[in-house]
């Protein structure tokens, strides 16, 4: 089976509530988070076990991902840089489910149509948390 059809066959994350973490078919943790003044607080020990990690709340657009590299974080907006549909996580990728674009987890485009990476979100970080500003795409 080709990547791109395997890709077509994943299912789609849901979330619990406020504060839940669950898990996709994926295995990538989803985790709905609260925005306060602008900004996502994220623990740093979420990221122990795991790399990455896709947030929700209702009043962003789309969700985000968040990646944990070489001590470094990353937090993109996952809609698709070319017709805007949102992103859904396929294993290492990111996948669009309207044209196919790919995008790795730190944002890259990997295959098109798109053609410009995904929108990277500031991080401040702290000794134990990481703070995420989405005070542009917040509804």
């Amino acid at each position: 089976m080709k990547r791109k059809e395997a890709i077509k066959g994943i299912c789609a994350c849901v979330a619990l509530g406020a504060g839940v973490t669950i898990q996709s078919c994926t295995s990538i943790p989803m985790i709905d988070h609260n925005i306060m003044n602008s900004k996502i607080i994220v623990q740093k020990s979420v990221f122990i076990e795991e790399s990455f990690v896709l947030i929700q709340n209702e009043r962003l657009p789309a969700s985000l991902g968040v990646l944990r590299s070489e001590k470094k974080y990353f937090a993109h907006l996952l809609l698709c840089t070319h017709k805007s549909c949102e992103l859904q996580a396929a294993g290492k990728f990111l996948v669009c489910p309207c044209h196919g674009s790919e995008f790795d987890q730190k944002g890259n485009v990997l295959t098109g149509p798109a053609m410009d990476g995904l929108m990277a979100l500031p991080i401040l970080e702290t000794a134990s948390e990481i703070e995420i500003n989405v005070k542009g795409i917040i509804a």
